[in-house]
């Protein structure tokens, strides 16, 4: 059987495969044997036989070798290329622009780097993360660059939920207990909408885990624990925003007195979008507001600027993107990756979604941007970043095994 296992290895180009397909081999090569056995053969006849079953070694190491080898995921690639084009034509930002070409580097380098180290490694990245945030915050850095930092850290919380698997109730309570310190520090920034969108995400990831069995406890109950324990997480952070930034003043006077002095950014939002014309710029006055807006209210500036069908072009485009990027986190056996990529597919979408209902004026203003199109360096990089760790999860793809064994650090 070991001669048989070192002609297959041979064949393997990519060397990581190596340990996972001998593995796979192994076992059904003893599978074989076993059954061999039951029909009446001697132990060493029966691996002779099971071996032979195999078929030849080089073939079968050569065809190994064509399913496992590292994935790209082109469409995606492609689509994010031309997201990129399109931001950096519309934003006309050197600043922009820099920032664009900085994103595409990180992502290449994730891309490169093996997802499992931030598996691996996913306790000391966290705490990293963490402590970076709290001195950003300290010193007076753009709240901006702390959510976005703090959103950086859901995937990377994915990786140490699954390192409590098979560590049952005690290990899902400390997997919950990592979601407060980031919580803290975004509630800090009064970014209700963050907030809202981290809490989610990191649900998404809990839940994904109580499904997969990760804990072996009751899921409808584990389920429900975790849910309240969200419900807790959201309502006191979105309370500790309202007693600090008037928030819960400003959402009552939102949907209760919408002619108000303070909803004059979303009632000018809403009067804009009403004037903009289906192609070509607006005839509105309004359009002026927004033409050093291109953060937030990238859109409303899009639909102002080039007309609707431009920006209803992009928010398709952005959504296709978000199918793909869900799609190319689904699609593959390794359960850690799946976790992470799908909180990362929340964490862009749900910014999306919030940031078109804020600039058609149906929820309050808020910090969430366009996704990819907004200028601000931290949340591009943070988008390109999650970009590069989906397309290192598809590159691997049929790499690893459905689990891996990992040691928590």
């Amino acid at each position: 059987m070991e001669e048989y296992l070192r002609l297959v290895e041979e064949q393997i180009r990519f060397k990581k495969a190596i340990p996972y397909i001998r593995q796979e081999l192994k076992a059904h090569i003893e599978d074989q044997m076993q059954d061999n056995i039951r029909h009446g053969m001697d132990k060493e006849k029966a691996l002779e036989e099971a071996v032979k079953e195999m078929g030849d070694p080089v073939e079968t190491g050569v065809s190994l070798d064509h399913v496992h080898r590292p994935k790209v995921a082109w469409d995606l690639v492609l689509i994010i290329l031309v997201i990129s084009i399109m931001g950096i034509f519309l934003q006309s930002s050197g600043i922009y622009t820099v920032s664009v070409l900085a994103g595409l580097a990180l992502m290449t380098v994730l891309y490169r780097l093996d997802y499992t180290f931030i598996i691996r490694h996913a306790g000391s990245i966290a705490i990293i993360l963490t402590g970076l945030a709290v001195f950003l915050h300290i010193g007076h850095f753009y709240n901006s660059t702390v959510s976005a930092l703090m959103l950086i850290y859901v995937p990377v919380y994915a990786a140490i939920v699954y390192q409590y698997r098979n560590s049952g109730s005690a290990g899902l309570i400390k997997a919950v207990a990592w979601t407060v310190a980031p919580l803290i520090i975004i509630a800090k920034t009064n970014c209700y909408d963050t907030v809202f969108v981290y809490c989610t995400s990191t649900l998404v990831v809990l839940i994904t885990g109580i499904r997969n069995r990760w804990f072996k406890i009751q899921e409808k109950k584990a389920i429900s624990g975790v849910s309240l324990a969200y419900a807790v997480e959201l309502l006191v952070s979105e309370a500790y925003i309202s007693y600090t930034a008037s928030f819960g003043k400003g959402i009552y006077i939102f949907y209760t007195d919408p002619d108000n002095y303070m909803n004059h950014i979303s009632t000018g939002l809403k009067t804009l979008m009403k004037s903009c014309k289906l192609i070509g710029k607006s005839d509105s006055r309004l359009t002026e507001m927004t033409t050093n807006l291109k953060y937030e209210y990238m859109l409303a500036y899009i639909n102002s600027n080039h007309g609707l069908i431009v920006g209803a072009l992009i928010c398709v485009l952005l959504l296709v993107f978000a199918a793909g990027f869900f799609y190319a986190a689904l699609n593959q056996k390794n359960q850690a990756a799946k976790a992470m990529g799908c909180s990362m597919g929340t964490v862009l979408l749900m910014n999306m979604i919030i940031n078109i209902l804020m600039n058609f004026g149906l929820i309050p203003v808020c910090s969430a941007p366009l996704t990819f199109f907004s200028a601000g360096t931290s949340y591009i990089l943070m988008y390109y970043a999650m970009l590069g760790v989906v397309l290192s999860i598809y590159r691997y793809k049929n790499i690893y095994p459905i689990h891996l064994s990992i040691v928590r650090r």
